[in-house]
């Protein structure tokens, strides 16, 4: 869910590279022979990505009328991921996208492979087009699969295409009790349309970041919690609301809604937890 920039590249500049230190001279031909069709499904991928229309990219189980999903699969596998290919460099720039290595996709899982936003299995012609990979951790990559959008809510959100945090909707709420159990929730800001919220909550269910989120949670409270007793008991509650805002403030520069700013937007928030929950 952070933005992200493509690498610049050209799809049909990506896959001649990759294709060209393959060895079966019949088979670099053929694969060379369909560039346009790789241009054109780039092309209609980049319009759909612009008019946020990607369910109604039509799958296909070929490229052009000779190239089989196998063989395009197999330009993936072989020419733009093992370490010595020659697609590598492409790989390793869309890997290099993110600040710090952070998943675009949940926000805090390191970066370690690239995901497929429309499956290669289903839509071959896209296996190495570089604005359909996506950085991502492996968490995140397991997590989507093959899944497909049938409908416009049903679109995981595409860090090269969609930015939703010019507003705050990640919210963290919590009962008075310890210890402590976050909960972290979607709300709609007033500006979004209908279908934006839909694909947003679409995306959080699909990353499982509610879980994920609350679990990380815990273990942020688990790490401040003797710091904050110490402060509530010597200087006070309203000495710990302050920490507890200004840590908010400090979060939120790597993005409003990270589930560290809004862990610490709700914390600061509470007087119960300033007073009583901080100490666990």
């Amino acid at each position: 869910m952070l933005p992200l920039s493509p690498i610049s590249d050209a799809a049909d500049a990506v896959f001649l590279t990759c294709i060209s230190r393959i060895l079966n001279v019949a088979l670099r031909n053929k694969l060379a022979a369909v560039k346009n069709d790789i241009i054109r499904h780039d092309t209609e991928f980049v319009m759909a990505g612009t008019s946020s229309t990607f369910f109604k990219l039509a799958s296909h189980d070929s490229v052009g009328a000779s190239v089989t999903k196998a063989e395009m699969i197999s330009v993936y596998d072989h020419q733009m991921v093992p370490p010595a290919s020659r697609g590598r460099v492409y790989y390793d720039r869309i890997l290099a996208l993110t600040k710090d290595r952070r998943c675009p996709l949940c926000g805090f899982g390191q970066v370690s492979t690239l995901d497929h936003y429309m499956p290669k299995t289903q839509y071959p012609g896209l296996a190495v087009c570089p604005r359909n990979l996506l950085p991502s951790c492996s968490d995140c990559n397991k997590a989507k699969l093959n899944s497909v959008p049938n409908c416009a809510s049903q679109q995981t959100l595409h860090p090269y295409y969609d930015n939703v945090d010019g507003e705050i909707w990640l919210h963290a709420n919590f009962e008075k009790r310890t210890p402590v159990v976050v909960e972290f929730s979607v709300e709609k800001p007033k500006t979004w349309t209908t279908i934006t919220a839909m694909r947003v909550r679409h995306h959080f269910r699909a990353f499982n970041l509610a879980r994920v989120y609350s679990s990380e949670a815990a273990s942020e409270l688990e790490g401040i919690k003797e710091r904050l007793t110490n402060l509530v008991d010597t200087c006070g509650a309203a000495d710990v609301k302050s920490h507890l805002a200004e840590e908010a403030k400090s979060r939120a520069k790597a993005g409003k809604n990270s589930w560290r700013a809004a862990l610490y937007r709700a914390l600061a928030a509470s007087l119960w937890f300033c007073h009583t929950g901080c100490k666990g």
